[in-house]
């Protein structure tokens, strides 16, 4: 039942939809962690990692990628730890963005 409502987490981000998306995700952490499957957990706040960067929340999305990733890392999850390898990628590059731009306002 996690792994329903990650998928349907992942339509709602991917049509745009992105407090659907948050819901479903959020839904499939709950049910991951009553459960107690660390797999599901880990993919479900990976999965929200996507939303805490597209809404600008990186010291969020740093966090729980780090607690799947560590998860990952545990269970031998090769292909999620490359994933949440070029996520964090994305956030470091993101942050080194802003840092550039903060940079060239002051200067201005």
């Amino acid at each position: 039942m996690s792994h329903t409502y990650e998928l349907l987490g992942r339509v709602a981000f991917a049509e745009g939809n992105y407090a659907e998306a948050h819901e479903h995700f959020e839904r499939s952490l709950v049910i991951a962690e009553t459960i107690g499957l660390a797999a599901a957990i880990a993919q479900a706040k990976g999965a929200l990692v996507e939303l805490e960067i597209q809404s600008g929340n990186l010291g969020k999305a740093i966090q729980l990628l780090k607690e799947a990733l560590e998860t990952f890392q545990r269970l031998g999850m090769k292909q999620d730890m490359r994933e949440s390898e070029l996520l964090l990628q994305k956030i470091a590059r993101q942050i080194d963005q802003a840092g550039q731009t903060k940079h060239k306002s002051t200067k201005a």
